[in-house]
């Protein structure tokens, strides 16, 4: 037996137009399109192979996807940045942020991270919505989520601006990973489905699915080394699919400008330090359309700089070396990551250009002059992402 994430629309008027089985574990599905909206529904069950068989080739069954572990884009290095080593405002400085006029006023984002620290004064005046989608509460006694929600969103503190987005004052906080930083993809699509469901525009989801951990669990349960790598492959497969299939449903019936962005960091799995060859391409939640991912910068004596370890292959680059916020009792703390350059500009777009286009908008204006010597597209992307002017 083992655990199967089902996607059917509630409504019953969306289901499988093609044949049976298409759309289980990952498979491509044709489903018959209708302009009426659905209703996405999401359930786990425990299943055999009998069982198995018999919901794929239920009509209503638009997806099926094992339930995979997660894991949490932790920062790198883990070990913290003195305060006092940071040069202040750099990153806003880079972006444009600091003197744009767009704060982020009316966006609504959902951050699905590790919760936060609601009594941190980083968050004085903001009024979260939050959801506990792994069942320990929604204190955050990792931190990562506390750094990355005062990142976006946080008001000044101790004399720094941390936020990019300091008029945002109700977002939605979503914990779909536990305090040790891991988490199952039911948790993550339990959460996205209610960060939807409750209109969220821009969607922060600094997690990725965890092939290594099941991989690892596989072999260590008995089963041979490369059916185990293919298990879990064959897994991420499914869940990519099935994101791409609830997303799709979200949309169904709407106005294409309501469709949300999903802001994922590119990954930090690099060593650049060691070698140049030691890099590797960034998630693969960006194969499902309406995600982006973000890739980090730094910032040296001579300019910019490329993340040692910033993955290959982002959307776009935003600082994300030495970013100060908030950490816990009430303290800063300075972080390197990815996941520090997700929280980029995406909410003043939201604000200043309205949801149609506002992403095409960000893309073409991202800077991609003064940029680290020699790195093109696959190391930055569209560039060093910017705010609305």
């Amino acid at each position: 037996m083992a655990e199967y994430l089902i996607l059917r629309d509630a409504s019953g008027t969306w289901q499988r137009g093609d044949s049976p089985g298409a759309g289980c574990l990952g498979a491509p599905v044709a489903i018959s399109r209708t302009k009426r909206r659905a209703d996405p529904d999401i359930s786990v069950a425990e299943l055999d192979g009998t069982g198995l068989d018999e919901l794929c080739a239920d009509p209503s069954v638009l997806s099926i996807a094992p339930v995979m572990p997660t894991r949490l884009v932790s920062p790198e290095p883990l070990d913290d940045i003195r305060p006092e080593d940071v040069v202040p405002l750099w990153g806003l400085r880079e972006t444009g942020a600091l003197d744009c006029a767009y704060d982020g006023t009316g966006v609504t984002i959902a951050l699905l991270d590790t919760g936060i620290d609601a009594k941190h004064p980083a968050f004085s005046g903001v009024s979260p919505v939050f959801q506990d989608f792994v069942g320990s509460g929604m204190h955050d006694d990792h931190g990562h989520g506390t750094h990355c929600a005062a990142s976006i969103l946080g008001r000044p503190l101790k004399g720094y601006r941390l936020g990019v987005a300091t008029g945002i004052d109700a977002p939605l906080i979503g914990k779909v990973i536990a305090d040790y930083g891991r988490g199952t993809s039911a948790m993550l699509f339990h959460g996205l489905q209610w960060a939807l469901e409750n209109g969220a525009a821009i969607i922060f989801l600094p997690a990725e699915f965890d092939t290594v951990t099941m991989s690892e669990a596989l072999a260590a349960s008995g089963h041979p080394a490369r059916l185990a790598a293919s298990v879990a492959l064959n897994a991420l497969n499914g869940n990519l699919g099935l994101m791409r299939t609830l997303l799709m449903l979200h949309q169904a019936g709407r106005d294409k400008t309501e469709a949300p962005l999903i802001v994922v960091p590119a990954g930090n799995n690099s060593r650049r330090t060691i070698s140049p060859e030691l890099t590797t391409a960034g998630t693969p939640m960006t194969a499902v359309p309406g995600v982006i991912s973000v890739g980090a910068l730094g910032y040296g004596e001579d300019g910019l700089t490329l993340a040692s370890f910033s993955d290959l292959c982002p959307t776009l680059v935003a600082p994300g070396v030495g970013i100060l916020s908030a950490a816990a009792d009430s303290n800063l703390r300075a972080l390197n990551g990815t996941t520090m350059a997700a929280a980029c500009a995406a909410a003043l777009w939201l604000q200043a250009q309205g949801e149609k286009r506002f992403v095409t908008r960000m893309l073409a204006s991202a800077r991609n002059t003064g940029m680290p010597g020699g790195q093109g597209p696959w190391h930055i992307g569209a560039g060093l992402v910017q705010a609305p002017r």
